[in-house]
């Protein structure tokens, strides 16, 4: 609870509301997907546990068979969190290195 407590006081009250509303519509966009094409039961595979994700991750190719928008849908919502921390994980990574180094002074041509 502190991590939250501290989050809103570094991003104010504000920008924390809508990163929560934000993430609230993802999950809400990823569980009416979910239910509307009967993922993952209809698919042959059931989850439960702390582990779905994975599962989802390693079956969700098979939504690529199907040729609904729907499934395509599913598909990219399922790997939008992954690619979403990889491409901040490498962001901050490059921000990181920019602090420590500063810019050179090109010549200007």
């Amino acid at each position: 609870m502190t991590s939250l407590r501290e989050t809103w006081e570094v991003l104010k009250a504000p920008v924390f509301w809508v990163i929560i509303a934000v993430l609230t519509a993802w999950a809400a966009l990823g569980m009416w997907l979910e239910m509307r094409i009967g993922w993952p039961d209809r698919y042959g595979f059931h989850c439960q546990g702390k582990a779905c994700w994975m599962s989802d991750l390693w079956h969700s190719p098979i939504l690529l068979h199907g040729g609904y928008l729907g499934e395509y849908a599913l598909f990219a919502w399922i790997w939008s969190m992954p690619a979403f921390l990889a491409t901040f994980f490498i962001w901050s990574r490059r921000a990181k290195r920019g602090a420590d180094h500063p810019p050179h002074d090109h010549p200007k041509f």
